[in-house]
């Protein structure tokens, strides 16, 4: 009975992160697609990767484009894509983030705008977990306290999300 920590690499941690919005390739459940459930603001709701392809599908043909970085390869990775980091950073990032906020304040039902909020808010914390996790590391002491209440700061929000997940 001695349990070993497990340290992920970051950048496996936000292919993973990505990997949980994209429809399952085997299995039971091949081709559904993934469903997390987050709670904001007491209400609970899902978080689902259809929010995204829809900012994908509107931006596509907009001139310019609102955006740039967020292409089909990012949305739909394939089987080399998916190894690629610097796709799954771009679907998780703070401007896929703003973009899904804005849409929500355009959505008139509720439990959408919810739903799409929840995406906003999974995308911003993966961000931030990533650039935690990527930054360079603090020299001086207060530096270091700060970088280390983020980052317990960031966990928590993991944490109570998987807890919200199992229950």
């Amino acid at each position: 009975g001695r349990k070993v920590p497990c340290i992920a690499a970051p950048p496996h941690l936000v292919k993973k992160g990505r990997n949980a919005l994209t429809p399952a390739t085997s299995g039971a459940h091949k081709g559904e697609q993934r469903r997390l459930y987050l709670t904001i603001e007491g209400r609970g709701t899902y978080v689902v990767r259809s929010h995204i392809e829809r900012l994908l599908k509107e931006d596509v043909g907009r001139f310019p484009r609102q955006l740039p970085k967020l292409t089909r390869e990012v949305v739909y990775p394939g089987a080399w894509e998916k190894m690629r980091v610097g796709l799954a950073a771009r679907l998780l990032s703070n401007s896929v983030a703003d973009a899904l906020d804005k849409a929500a304040d355009a959505e008139s039902i509720l439990i959408e705008q919810d739903s799409i909020r929840a995406t906003a808010l999974y995308c911003r914390q993966w961000n931030r977990l990533y650039d935690l996790l990527t930054r360079r590391q603090p020299v001086d002491s207060a530096a270091a306290r700060l970088f280390c209440a983020e980052l317990r700061s960031a966990a928590k929000w993991f944490d109570a999300a998987a807890a919200a997940a199992a229950s």
